[in-house]
């Protein structure tokens, strides 16, 4: 299996299986999960550091054992998150199925380090070769050894691992900024929606601890009726642009690639989105995600999935939105959809939503400004990572395919200390 060779004439190249050798982790039953003992290092552990490990006891002769630092590769997994090599950073653990231990042979003339950068370049390429459904591939361990990598000097190996190191490090402290900020808004939230900002005594309401002075209400009191959205096709094109449920993304909606449809100029006056709307999933998982529509463009309606509403004057926009963002609001649509994790809710029970309101409005715009601020950091946050994300992509296959060599680069710009490839704990 050979990826493309760009300007590696100047390199040595090998086959994988020349290099390692791969160990296969062990199938665990449930039979064998314990309380305590070593983790045992799943598939879902590298896909998110944050799912639960269960945990081995027994003998480990037979067993893969990791150590921090080992190079992993998952050869069963979902295309673009858990396929792909893997450094382990955590406590001694034992290996699952469906993923290997990647040991460099004794006379190998790669680093681990550049190994991982190596393998991480061409997973789109092992990819392409292996077998399983569209979302969940397999690669055969003969084919995996078959890979061919690129070998050059050991210097240059260690230099290129070093500046990719760096990036990548950069790329984790971002993510967890917007990983603190987010952390930080949802406590903010819960604060401000629950104390407000004048210190008031608190008072017990069917949501919950509000500020004495504010009020509770249906939405019904405070907004236009909720209106059902547009049925159309989506097309390319069309004389109006037409939001559906998968159009709104937590970084809110990007309209140059929400698709268009035809309607009737009836159809459009009566469903056209203007700043302040508020529109509401109604069915499926998604169910009560909303959005707040700031300078649509002119010719925007939203389709049938979907919900609006228009605040009246006693009602900020931007207040709304925010209180549909708490655990108040979702704690009521929860209880609207009961057991049915997939069921939705309609225009009369978004009628009769409960939303807590400070009797002065002044109020109600200092939260938005608040939170708004808030927000606005963390877009600057998610937008420098999604540039850095492209950058290390780039700079990646740059380095990986010798179209760039790490002379041509300004070293000064990372860090003197020995970089380890980020991974997975």
């Amino acid at each position: 299996m050979e990826i493309m060779r760009s300007t590696w004439s100047s390199w040595k190249t090998s086959r994988l299986g020349s290099q390692v050798t791969l160990r296969n982790g062990s199938a665990f039953s449930a039979d064998n999960w314990k309380s305590s003992g070593l983790p045992i290092v799943r598939i879902q552990n590298l896909k998110d550091t944050r799912a639960p490990f269960n945990f081995y006891d027994g003998a480990l002769d037979s067993k893969v054992v990791l150590q921090n630092g080992d190079l992993l590769f998952s050869w069963s997994g979902s295309k673009g998150t858990s396929f792909g090599p893997h450094i382990w950073c955590g406590a001694k653990a034992v290996l699952n199925q469906h993923i290997f231990r990647v040991d460099l042979r004794t006379d190998a003339n790669v680093t681990k380090q550049f190994l991982y950068f190596a393998l991480l370049h061409q997973t789109a390429g092992i990819e392409s070769h292996a077998y399983g459904l569209a979302a969940l591939v397999h690669v055969r361990k003969g084919d995996l050894e078959n890979t061919t990598i690129p070998v050059p000097s050991l210097n240059e190996q260690r230099q290129i691992a070093h500046v990719l190191s760096a990036f990548q490090q950069a790329i984790e402290r971002q993510k967890r900024l917007i990983t603190l900020a987010a952390e930080l808004k949802k406590a903010l939230m819960h604060k401000l929606f629950t104390n407000g900002t004048r210190g008031e005594p608190l008072k017990q309401t069917d949501i919950g601890a509000v500020p004495q002075s504010w009020t509770v209400t249906e939405l019904q009191e405070v907004a236009e009726p909720p209106q059902y959205g547009f049925t159309a096709s989506a097309q390319p094109a069309g004389n109006a642009q037409i939001l559906r449920i998968t159009d709104i993304q937590n970084a809110g909606v990007n309209w140059s690639s929400v698709p268009y449809c035809e309607c009737t100029l009836e159809d459009l006056a009566q469903h056209r989105l203007r700043t302040g709307d508020l529109v509401f999933a109604r069915i499926g998982a998604t169910t009560g995600k909303n959005f707040l529509v700031v300078d649509p463009p002119d010719s925007a309606v939203f389709a049938s999935y979907l919900i609006r509403v228009r605040p009246r004057e006693t009602l900020v926009p931007g207040f709304a939105a925010y209180f549909c963002q708490t655990a108040a609001y979702w704690r009521q649509i929860a209880a609207s959809k009961g057991n049915n994790l997939k069921g939705g809710f309609n225009s009369s029970l978004l009628r009769r939503l409960l939303i807590a309101l400070p009797a002065d409005p002044t109020e109600q715009h200092l939260i938005v400004e608040v939170l708004a601020a808030l927000d606005r950091k963390i877009d600057v946050a998610r937008r420098t990572s999604a540039v850095l994300n492209a950058g290390f992509r780039t700079l990646l296959h740059q380095l990986m395919t010798a179209e760039i060599r790490v002379h041509d680069l300004d070293l000064c710009a990372f860090e003197e200390t020995e970089q380890e490839p980020v991974g997975v704990s």
